[in-house]
């Protein structure tokens, strides 16, 4: 019988391409490879789920709930919660870092947790509403770590790139260089980081250049303008425009 249901956020087993569907308060584990193919459901430890990412250092999934933090270990497929603590209002989207660090979206700013055993979630030092511009009512889009950089796409009001080394941060939208307001993927290729939107296509940019350059779109190359994924898998770039893929 069919299933209808909307995801909060997904993700992919890095090792066995298992897909993560996180459902209300349950995360859908969707392995296609098995005969037949079957769904687990993980129930949330931590309420409502609001999102997940991939962390590679720690070959776990964070899944990031209304009640705090926990983690799907990729080798044996349990979710665990980590010991909950104060955790900080308004929270709306979560990264990994290149060390494994978590690093949250709350609704005064960014809140990080180095390490998976760290007693509390701490406020990035420097972090204030006036080097992070988020409103009140922004509904995060997708959210990642590049280097010293989070990027934080906002629905209708584009994406803030955040500079942990400095406290600086700079809002890209479709009023200065952006070519779209609502981006819905953000991946790095090469020396590039590319900007994936719902209604304008690619958008490419060259941060040792800071040069932004041609953008992809129904204009040349791509099927479509509304861009469903991005996933940089090697040297490839796979784009899923519209309903169809591309590489």
């Amino acid at each position: 019988k069919p299933l209808a249901f909307e995801p909060t956020a997904s993700a992919v087993h890095p090792d066995d391409g298992r897909l993560w569907l996180a459902v209300d308060e349950q995360v859908f584990v969707i392995d296609a490879a098995m005969l037949p193919p079957t769904i687990d459901i993980l129930p949330s430890p931590v309420g409502g789920i609001i999102d997940m990412a991939v962390d590679m250092t720690h070959r776990e999934l964070v899944v990031l709930g209304d009640d705090g933090l926990a983690v799907i270990d990729f080798d044996d497929g349990n979710i665990r919660a980590y010991d909950q603590q104060a955790t900080p209002s308004g929270l709306r989207g979560v990264a990994t870092n290149a060390t494994g660090g978590v690093h949250a979206v709350a609704a005064d700013c960014l809140y990080t947790r180095l390490a998976g055993d760290a007693a509390a979630w701490t406020k990035l030092a420097g972090c204030n509403a006036n080097t992070f511009p988020i409103t009140a009512t922004a509904e995060v889009l997708t959210m990642e770590i590049i280097g010293q950089y989070v990027y934080v796409s906002m629905a209708e009001e584009g994406v803030i790139r955040y500079d942990t080394a400095s406290s600086t941060s700079s809002v890209w939208s479709s009023a200065n260089v952006l070519h779209s307001d609502q981006v819905t993927a953000i991946v790095e290729m090469g020396s590039q980081i590319l900007f994936g939107s719902e209604d304008a296509g690619v958008a490419r940019y060259n941060p040792s250049l800071n040069l932004w350059q041609a953008t992809w779109s129904s204009a040349n190359w791509l099927t479509d303008d509304e861009i469903n994924g991005l996933e940089v898998i090697g040297s490839d770039l796979w784009v899923l425009a519209g309903a169809s893929i591309q590489r």
